[in-house]
């Protein structure tokens, strides 16, 4: 019986990127809710009615949803993964839905190799993968493994030209 892609294990992000997701997460979180204290504060419910329940009510829900998405988060970035074939590169993203993006190396046009400011803190990269139409980006690699990478579907490609 063919295993689906969707059960495929491919190489799987560094540790660290879940942490880094979840750092990112939190951070926007934080501002999310100052913001929403500041309004709250700012304005009264004479002021502006509609923007003092708004701001009560997020302050008040937010915590709890970001709570259940964070632990969503924290298992869906558990399942990402990537995977080499020498005609394709596909990219796994999600949990309970998860979403499998495969790229024939033939179409591709760029490959990149990025890192963010968190990304540097915690020794980690980035590499993106695009083509005419699409393009995805996968995190949390080490440098090694986002050079061998990127010289890996570089190869592929210069193979496809027949150069």
């Amino acid at each position: 019986m063919q295993e689906s892609v969707f059960d495929f294990k491919g190489a799987a992000l560094n540790g660290r990127y879940r942490l880094i997701s979840l750092m990112e997460f939190l951070i926007l979180g934080i501002i999310l809710f100052a913001v929403s204290v500041f309004f709250q504060a700012k304005y009264s419910i004479e002021d502006s009615a509609t923007l003092h329940f708004v701001s009560y009510y997020i302050k008040s829900y937010l915590p709890w949803a970001w709570c259940v998405l964070g632990v969503y988060r924290f298992f869906a970035d558990k399942k990402r993964a990537y995977w080499l074939s020498p005609k394709d590169v596909s990219y796994r993203v999600g949990w309970l839905t998860p979403t499998v993006v495969t790229l024939p190396v033939k179409r591709l046009q760029h490959v990149e190799i990025k890192q963010g400011a968190l990304d540097r803190l915690f020794k980690l990269y980035r590499v993106t993968v695009l083509s005419a139409g699409r393009g995805f980006t996968i995190p949390g690699l080490n440098q090694d493994e986002a050079e061998s990478l990127r010289e890996s579907l570089l190869e592929f490609v210069v193979s496809e030209d027949g150069e």
